[in-house]
């Protein structure tokens, strides 16, 4: 029994130093891949917003934002939940760069021309998590919107 406990009490804290490894353009990319995923539908046009966000947000060339998507992708569906990727993003973010981040997460929601009720929700989860009021996610969403 102690054996087990012990080896819990290890899992535990190679799961947190798991989340430790994430750095800020993983966590940016896997929540841009979540609102992606939400609607279970992968589209180009959605990967192609992530990468150009990627591009620009972190001075990426074409080649390295496309591996950078491609790890996400990956990190993303092998994770369990959002905090380890939204602690990163709270614990060196600003406020107005954590505002962009929704901004980021709306445009790629409105990428594919209709944004789908998962993708509002996923968004709306990861705005909670990011410590953000709701009147930011709604403005969020209007500065996204093409249509606006």
């Amino acid at each position: 029994m102690r054996k087990f406990i012990l080896d819990l009490v290890n899992s535990f804290n190679t799961n947190d130093s798991d989340h430790d490894s994430v750095n800020i353009d993983q966590a940016t990319a896997v929540l841009l891949v979540e609102v992606m995923a939400a609607d279970h539908e992968w589209d180009d046009i959605e990967s192609n917003a992530i990468k150009d966000i990627l591009i620009t947000q972190f001075s990426l060339n074409s080649e390295e934002a496309e591996a950078l998507l491609s790890d996400s992708t990956q990190s993303q569906q092998k994770a369990n939940d959002l905090y380890q990727f939204t602690k990163v993003i709270t614990e060196n973010f600003s406020h107005d760069q954590r505002y962009e981040m929704l901004v980021n997460l709306w445009k790629v929601a409105f990428a594919d021309g209709q944004v789908d009720r998962y993708e509002e929700h996923m968004i709306r989860k990861i705005t909670d998590l990011l410590h953000m009021p709701h009147t930011q996610y709604i403005r969020a969403k209007h500065q996204a919107d093409p249509t606006s």
